[in-house]
C-alpha cells in the first residue's frame, strides 16, 4: 500500500467548535493514528450517545447512555480534537466566498503531496 497525502477539513466548513459527534470520531481516529493532517479549530467534544425516555405527563428526559473512546482509551467527551493546523474562520470572508480553512487545507495537501515519501515496498517493511 502506497503513502498518500490526506488532509481532513471536515463537514461542511471545516473542523471547529461547532463540529461534534461522528465528525469528531473520524477526526479523533485519524489524528490518533497519524492518518491525516487535521485543519481547522478544536472540535466541541460532544460525543456522548444519549437516549430519550418518556417520564409521564407529556415529559421526556434525555440521558447519556454511552461514551466514545478512541482505540488508545481516550474519551473525546469534553476534550474535543485539536487540529494539526489551526485556522480561524472569518464569517465576513466566508460571505464573500473566501474559505480560509479550505485554502489552508489545499496548501497543506500541496505541501504533503510534494514531500518525499517511502515507496510502497518500504512501507511494508516498517
Amino acid at each position: 500500500m502506497g503513502a498518500i497525502a490526506v488532509c481532513i477539513l471536515g463537514p461542511p466548513d471545516g473542523y471547529n467548535e461547532w463540529t461534534n459527534s461522528a465528525a469528531e470520531m473520524v477526526a479523533g481516529f485519524a489524528a490518533e493514528n497519524g492518518l491525516a493532517t487535521i485543519v481547522g479549530k478544536k472540535t466541541a467534544g460532544n460525543v456522548l450517545g444519549a437516549a430519550n425516555f418518556k417520564v409521564g405527563s407529556g415529559y421526556w428526559v434525555r440521558l447519556p447512555i454511552f461514551g466514545w473512546y478512541t482505540s488508545k482509551g481516550d474519551c473525546l467527551e469534553g476534550k474535543g480534537v485539536l487540529p494539526d493546523v489551526s485556522v480561524d474562520v472569518d464569517p465576513c470572508q466566508l460571505n464573500v466566498g473566501v474559505d480560509q480553512q479550505m485554502n489552508k487545507a489545499i496548501e497543506v495537501l500541496t505541501e504533503l503531496d510534494n514531500s518525499p515519501r517511502l515507496p510502497a515496498s518500504k512501507l511494508s517493511e516498517n
